[in-house]
């Protein structure tokens, strides 16, 4: 027997999104060195996957970013974090029912999940001058919409 629409119902909510960001930007120091704006990375993407229902909403989102100038405190000695990548997950359930006539939801944000560390370098990536790492980082709570 064929599949029906009704068959792929547990689907209705279920999306994708994806962007991408390219520059290309530069600016030339007083000394001739070229580089980029600083802040500005080459490329970014984000993508996600989202289930959502009337109560329900699940996102897990990905970013990557590539390395960016930070500053340059010099001509020869230029700073760069380097390339980043995240994974967050955040899900909101609306409760059904009120207290005091507010709208009541629980949800819970998860970030980092990935457990990234930044890499801050001078020079080239081989020159590593900070490394920070932050965890994972949790929140959950319970929201009332007035």
């Amino acid at each position: 027997m064929p599949a029906t629409a009704r068959d792929f119902r547990f689907l209705d909510g279920l999306g994708f999104n994806a962007n991408i960001t390219l520059l290309d930007s530069e600016f030339t120091t007083i000394g001739g060195n070229r580089f980029s704006l600083p802040g500005t990375s080459d490329v970014i993407y984000n993508t996600s996957v989202y289930y959502e229902t009337e109560r329900l909403s699940v996102r897990l989102n990905y970013q990557f970013r590539d390395d960016w100038l930070s500053t340059t405190e010099n001509d020869s000695m230029a700073e760069y974090w380097a390339a980043q990548k995240r994974l967050d997950l955040s899900a909101k359930y609306d409760l059904p029912w009120q207290l005091m006539g507010a709208d009541l939801s629980v949800y819970l944000n998860a970030n980092n999940l990935n457990d990234a560390v930044d890499v801050r370098y001078s020079g080239t990536a081989r020159t590593p001058n900070q490394v920070e790492r932050y965890g994972r980082y949790y929140m959950t709570g319970i929201r009332a919409n007035f």
